[in-house]
């Protein structure tokens, strides 16, 4: 993702996050506009729902999923398949990216 920064170069670096232009703080108001990017939306984004605690978590098992895979786990052919995968939870694991990943790491995403 482009808003993970390495510091240095791989494996001995500090890894930065930037780019909170489209942080919030966590209100029950219902969000007018949907923004971000698709693969990365949680399931109350997509439904227009009010964010909590657990929309940060989802971001950070999907973030997670990328980083291990290189993939992002909700990707459809369409933006609209995107978002049918994410509120309908349609998530997989597949041997061929997740045979060298740990259960605790699968069990973190999860």
């Amino acid at each position: 993702p482009q808003n993970i920064l390495l510091m240095e170069k791989w494996p001995s670096t500090q890894i930065k996050l930037c780019d909170f232009g489209l942080s919030r703080v966590l209100t029950n108001q219902r969000l007018l506009e949907m923004s971000g990017t698709t693969d990365f939306l949680a399931p109350e984004v997509v439904n227009y729902e009010p964010l909590t605690c657990a929309t940060d978590m989802w971001n950070i098992g999907v973030l997670i999923y990328v980083l291990v895979t290189g993939h992002t786990p909700f990707g459809g052919a369409t933006k609209l398949d995107t978002q049918s995968n994410i509120t309908h939870c349609i998530l997989d694991f597949p041997s061929d990216l997740f045979e060298k990943i740990s259960k605790k790491c699968i069990g973190l995403i999860q």
